[in-house]
């Protein structure tokens, strides 16, 4: 008796019909079904991700609460029973539970963004399908710039200063946690050029230049050059002045420009400095030994460099008086009086003169300028007598003419 009811039971037991409510995500749905006649329980099957089937519900009612279930795919199928039987199982319904990421990627990003362009990179975060990237320039408002899946973000464009990042994992169901902030320094390379100054002339070789300094330059590149030789590197610092020393005589020409890691700006407008040193050799002094008229040449030969000769006189050991200072290479004297005559000469420009030159003598010998005034006795008895005169100046000897009854001298 007792089997014949539990078959006629099983008979009777129609399979419930099952729906799955699912909350907005959080883990947290109803599974319900329908009542069936006969039924006083209802067995709940679950099966976790095609697993096996374990029962979960074996009670009277007809729906079952699920809250903070994880992220998992779950099968449900239930049964209606009576007291001594179970009728057939309902066909299975799947509830797809996905939770918004729980962890924040770690976000990467240079320190220093040249020109404005450079790359952010994360890492994955489980259950992200896509992630949402935000940037800030300063301290402006967020703006999303990225809401997609991948991991890296290559970035350009940006104008000069601080820009922050951050980035969230997402998916259907929400986002997770953002990220700590990345920040970039975006640096681009300086536009404008300096003015550059130089001064036109100098005599030294040694001289100081400088220059205005320009926006976002941290740095400046200094060139020179000889004449029209090759630009070289003379200053790659941060200061705006330079010192140059040691130049030879030439026209030197410079240029600047400023720099910093993301670049050069365009070189400054060029300026020269045309350097005159002063001659290095001494000329060579040429002047005759020995003059009888106090009118002679004394010459000298020229030096490189040179654009005058200063030529200087000394008389009898006496001191050095400067007799012309030209470009000739030659010097005639005249109306000397009778000495020793000493030359010297030196080479000079704008810069300065050189060296003197090593003395060259002249030793001036006039003759007498006056004539001496004889005496002798009007008379004479024996025909001895003496005849005497006084002294000229510059006579070193004396010549005595005579002449009989007024016959040849």
């Amino acid at each position: 008796g007792r089997l014949g009811g539990q078959v006629g039971d099983a008979v009777r037991l129609a399979t419930p019909g099952l729906t799955v409510t699912a909350s907005s995500g959080n883990g947290s749905y109803t599974v319900s079904w329908t009542a069936a006649p006969v039924a006083t329980r209802y067995q709940l099957e679950e099966q976790v991700n095609s697993g096996a089937w374990a029962t979960i519900h074996d009670a009277a009612g007809l729906s079952k609460v699920f809250n903070d279930k994880p992220a998992a795919s779950y099968g449900y199928r239930v049964r209606a029973c009576s007291a001594t039987a179970c009728g057939s199982v309902s066909p299975a319904s799947v509830v797809e539970v996905q939770l918004p990421p729980t962890d924040a990627p770690t976000l990467s990003a240079p320190a220093t963004g040249l020109n404005g362009s450079f790359t952010v990179n994360w890492n994955s975060v489980a259950a992200a399908t896509r992630y949402q990237l935000e940037e800030r320039q300063g301290a402006g408002a967020w703006a999303t710039i990225l809401d997609g899946p991948g991991s890296s973000q290559a970035i350009s464009g940006k104008a000069a200063g601080d820009w922050s990042y951050q980035v969230r994992g997402c998916n259907a169901v929400d986002c997770g946690p953002v990220s700590a902030i990345a920040s970039v320094n975006v640096v681009l390379a300086p536009t404008a050029t300096p003015t550059l100054t130089a001064p036109a002339s100098n005599y030294t070789g040694s001289y100081s230049l400088s220059w205005t300094a320009v926006a976002t330059a941290v740095r400046y590149e200094l060139e020179e050059r000889l004449d029209a030789g090759a630009w070289s590197n003379v200053h790659n610092a941060a200061a705006t002045t330079k010192a140059v020393a040691g130049r030879t005589a030439g026209s030197w020409s410079y240029r600047v420009r400023g720099c910093n890691d993301a670049g050069c700006a365009p070189y400054s407008a060029v300026q020269a400095t045309l350097v005159t040193l002063a001659p290095t050799a001494a000329p060579t002094v040429t002047a005759p030994a020995t003059n009888y008229s106090g009118s002679y040449p004394v010459s000298w030969t020229t030096v490189a460099a040179a654009t005058t000769y200063a030529v200087e006189q000394q008389f009898n050991g006496g001191a050095w008086t400067e007799l012309q200072n030209v470009a000739a290479g030659s010097l005639a004297v005249s109306g000397q009086a009778s000495g020793s005559y000493g030359y010297r000469a030196r080479g000079c420009n704008a810069g300065g003169c050189g060296p003197y030159s090593a003395v060259g003598t002249t030793q001036v010998t006039l003759p007498p300028a006056s004539a001496p005034s004889p005496t002798a006795p009007a008379s004479s008895s024996t025909g001895d007598f003496t005849v005497s005169w006084n002294t000229v100046a510059a006579a070193t000897s004396y010549q005595i003419d005579e002449q009989v009854n007024g016959g040849v001298w």
